[in-house]
């Protein structure tokens, strides 16, 4: 497949000098009647340098400025911005044929959906944008639609091996154009994955995600290393050296503004830990207002750690309202496992309330909700085997196809 190392960057580039000039001088060109009378001899120049003519400069510009908007808005987190831009993409191509930009269009509005609540939508769009890709062989895209395909499988029904698959998949495609950036964000999925199986050893992703970021002066990997460095240190029961951490990863989200606050959520659930509750409820209270317009999918975890404070000081009736919105924004924004554990936590705010019926009733929900996950993890089980499969014969279709191309080539010899 042919390499396309410097795509990955292209939209970023074109904020360089002579873009920036040229989107200039069609601003202003815009604001006369008499579009080139006004340019002096080098603009006229800079513009038949390109070839564009007015119309077409000013469509290119906005399109290659809208791709901008994209990168900036998924890198700060900004994912209404993020839908908003990448919708303005794709009805720019249903009038201008382009299939990178189709491409590029289809993966953005993916991660936005994926991340705004409406992840379902997000898959058909990643394999929408692959297809895409693989047809203008952009390895650069397939790369993000893979890795970003495999969050979907691991945030949505927790396919840790499908999940795994693909970001590894990704990796190859990534190194092959150079492509860092996707590189360390793929060291820091690995990273997660560890976390979600609360593998200790994971310590040494987020390392290598931390070094990456600080290697490539990238401090979005640095942040994100940083704070995944923190969780795993917590889970090795080691708060001091987690609470570091943490604030290594918070200095670099507040000196570079990220939208992303993921972040405070595990420094709240140290300090709860710690029974630091009056710190832990204003880092809450920080996440809460700065989530509640961006990634939606933190809230229901956001609320329940809440509750489960006001449950440890013996503020029941502030628990019970605050299991009410975990359940309210889990079932509004995402496919959630979690609703057994907030069931329990009712029964026992309920039961400490004195309010045996509404105790037992959610004793039973609570019940139910496990056997639900049990039966669906059966499912879960099925549906990975058969994707295992799947992947094994697509990976031996390919082995097959290249060999038959190698043999060919020595023919051809």
């Amino acid at each position: 497949m042919k390499s396309t190392s410097q795509d990955g960057k292209r939209n970023i580039l074109f904020q360089g000098t002579i873009g920036a000039i040229i989107r200039e001088l069609i601003i202003k060109s815009k604001q006369t009647a008499t579009t080139l009378k006004h340019f002096s001899p080098c603009s006229l120049f800079l513009l038949c340098f390109f070839s564009y003519s007015h119309t077409q400069a000013t469509a290119v510009t906005q399109t290659e400025n809208a791709l901008i908007e994209c990168r900036d808005a998924m890198d700060n987190y900004n994912y209404k911005r993020l839908l908003y831009f990448s919708e303005q993409l794709i009805e720019y191509t249903h009038h201008h044929r382009n299939k990178r930009v189709e491409a590029y269009a289809y993966f953005y509005k993916g991660v936005g959906c994926l991340f705004a609540g409406k992840s379902e939508q997000s898959i058909q769009l990643f394999s929408r944008s692959k297809d895409l890709a693989k047809e203008i062989q952009n390895d650069s895209i397939i790369a993000l639609a893979l890795s970003y395909t495999g969050v979907y499988e691991v945030s949505n029904h927790l396919n840790l091996y499908i999940g795994q698959h693909y970001f590894l998949e990704s990796l190859q495609y990534a190194k092959r154009v150079n492509f860092d950036w996707l590189e360390g964000r793929i060291y820091a999925n690995l990273t997660k994955l560890a976390n979600i199986q609360r593998d200790p050893s994971g310590l040494k992703y987020a390392e290598d995600c931390y070094n990456f970021g600080l290697k490539h002066k990238n401090e979005r990997l640095a942040y994100l290393g940083a704070y995944k460095m923190g969780e795993f240190l917590f889970m090795k029961k080691d708060s001091a050296q987690a609470l570091e951490k943490l604030y290594i990863a918070r200095h670099i989200q507040e000196k570079n503004k990220y939208g992303d606050f993921s972040s405070l959520f595990v420094y709240a659930t140290i300090l709860k830990h710690m029974k630091q509750y009056g710190k832990a409820e204003k880092v809450l209270s920080k996440l809460i207002k700065n989530t509640d317009s961006q990634n939606l999918i933190t809230l229901p975890e956001a609320y329940f750690l809440y509750a489960m404070i006001y449950n440890e000081k013996h503020d029941f009736n502030q628990s019970i309202e605050m299991l009410n919105k975990a359940l309210f924004y889990s079932r509004k924004y995402c496919n959630n496992s979690s609703f057994s554990e907030y069931y329990q936590l009712l029964s026992k705010n309920y039961e400490a309330l004195g309010d045996k019926n509404q105790a037992l009733r959610f004793l039973k929900e609570a019940h139910q909700e496990s056997e639900k996950m049990n039966v669906n993890n059966i499912e879960h089980l099925k549906y990975e085997r058969e994707l295992k499969l799947k992947l094994i014969e697509q990976e031996h279709e390919a082995q097959m196809h290249r060999k038959k191309v190698m043999n060919q080539r020595k023919i051809n010899l």
